[in-house]
Parts: C-alpha cells; sequence; structure tokens
C-alpha cells in the first residue's frame, strides 16, 4: 500500500515538472497564449524523458524543440557567455540529439527512420537522425555500430 501511494506522489511530482519545465520552455522561446499549438505538455514530457515516446515522429519533435531551445538560449545569452559556455550548451545539445536518435533505432527500427538502405546509402527520414548525422559527423562509426546492433 505504502508503494502504490509513493508510486501515485511520484507521478504528480513528475508531472508538476513537466509543467514547470513547459512554462520554462515557453519563456525560453517567447511563446505566449496566441501561439496556439507551438508547444505541447507531451513534447516537453518526450523532451524530458525520451524513452517514454510512443512514436519515432514524437522524438523528432522532441528533437525540433531541442533545437529551437537551443538557438533561442544562445540568440538571448550570447553576449552574457563564455566561448567554452556556448560549445558546452552546444555538446550538451549534440549528445540529447543523439539520444532522441539512438532510441528512434533501437525502439522503432532504422530501415524506415534512417532511410539507409541495405548499402548504407543516404536518404535520412528521422530529423533526430539527420540533425545528429549533420552535427556530429565524428560519431559515425557510432551510428554505424547502432544500425549494425539492431539489425542482428
Amino acid at each position: 500500500h505504502n508503494q502504490s501511494s509513493s508510486c501515485v506522489g511520484l507521478k504528480i511530482q513528475r508531472k508538476e515538472a513537466d509543467k514547470a519545465c513547459c512554462r520554462a520552455i515557453e519563456k525560453t522561446l517567447h511563446l505566449t497564449n496566441d501561439d496556439d499549438g507551438l508547444l505541447s505538455f507531451d513534447q516537453v514530457s518526450i523532451l524530458r524523458n525520451p524513452s517514454s515516446a510512443q512514436s519515432s515522429e514524437s522524438l523528432d519533435i522532441a528533437a525540433k524543440l531541442l533545437l529551437r531551445l537551443e538557438s533561442s538560449f544562445l540568440t538571448k545569452n550570447y553576449d552574457h557567455l563564455t566561448r567554452q559556455e556556448i560549445a558546452l550548451v552546444k555538446l550538451d545539445c549534440n549528445a540529447r540529439i543523439g539520444e532522441l536518435a539512438t532510441i528512434i533505432i533501437t525502439k522503432f527500427g532504422n530501415e524506415d527512420k534512417t532511410g539507409l538502405d541495405h548499402k548504407g546509402g543516404a536518404g535520412m527520414r528521422s530529423f533526430a537522425w539527420k540533425s545528429w548525422c549533420e552535427r556530429c559527423p565524428e560519431k559515425q562509426l557510432e551510428r554505424l555500430s547502432l544500425i549494425c546492433h539492431t539489425r542482428t
């Protein structure tokens, strides 16, 4: 009985944290009530907990939101950040994009999402995957290993 009430408490706490995060993102992106449909609670929840995504499309939407956040934050704070801080923000964003792309492949399969054929041809369909490839070309071996392991 105590476990079930603590589980409920945890869910309530997580939902409140998602709401607070949603408000913070709206402020960072300068969204108002007039900007209907630009940010949903589900998008924020998936960005905070990507493994809970129910579709690869929702992870791609989270990746787009993440890049908008990065851009907005860096634009707004550029004059107040050091080069090292800017590099760290970009590095963190790259890692999170890689996490989203990895979950897309491991949870939802790779051929339809990456657009890679059996010969490794291009034509990427997933926004997160494409962004990870563009932003982190040095991670090519990691991506290849991920694809090979999901095919076995």
